[in-house]
């Protein structure tokens, strides 16, 4: 349909795999900042604060129409695309989001988290996306304050990760350190 000859697809894209990768990295890595990983580790700022910046750019980016209907129709075709873009998101993201959390109730950083960290984590950016899936793709009223939507879900999931840390006997608490 693009009036772009076969052999010069297959030059580019020797296999089928090789274009929905190159879909994957334009579509989806791309317009993922790579400053994001430093702000949601940067100690020297609160916690909620680099939580909200990081979020509000990450809506930027993904809250398209274009951005969300490739997503969604690669996962109804069952393409690794989502699967790729899931472990993205969970190690590179929720991974971090959570250290940053056990770092400020006091629980250690180094091991992985739990599979109820993981749970809240999930349940917290995806309601953040289904927000977009519900404006971009449903086209169904929203509370069009996106940065509300973002506070709010951040004091939730803020509070509801210190309850959780509180009652986990899978993660220790961090040794204190002493002065001296």
């Amino acid at each position: 349909r693009l009036g772009v000859p076969d052999r010069a697809i297959v030059y580019y894209f020797p296999s089928k795999d090789d274009l929905i990768k190159e879909v994957y990295r334009t579509v989806y890595l791309d317009p993922l900042e790579t400053g994001w990983e430093k702000l949601l580790t940067d100690r020297t700022r609160p916690l909620r604060d680099r939580l909200r910046e990081f979020y509000r750019a990450y809506t930027d980016a993904i809250f398209t129409r274009k951005w969300l209907r490739i997503y969604l129709y690669s996962g109804l075709k069952g393409l690794d695309i989502n699967r790729w873009y899931v472990g993205m998101v969970r190690d590179k993201i929720l991974t971090r989001i959570i250290r940053e959390c056990r770092h400020e109730v006091g629980l250690a950083v180094q091991s992985k988290p739990t599979a109820a960290e993981l749970e809240l984590a999930w349940v917290f950016h995806g309601g953040i996306f289904y927000y977009g899936v519900r404006k971009y793709i449903y086209e169904s009223p929203v509370l069009e304050d996106k940065e509300r939507i973002i506070s709010d879900a951040l004091d939730v999931f803020l509070a509801g990760f210190a309850r959780v840390a509180e009652t986990s006997t899978e993660v220790r608490r961090a040794p204190m350190k002493v002065a001296g």
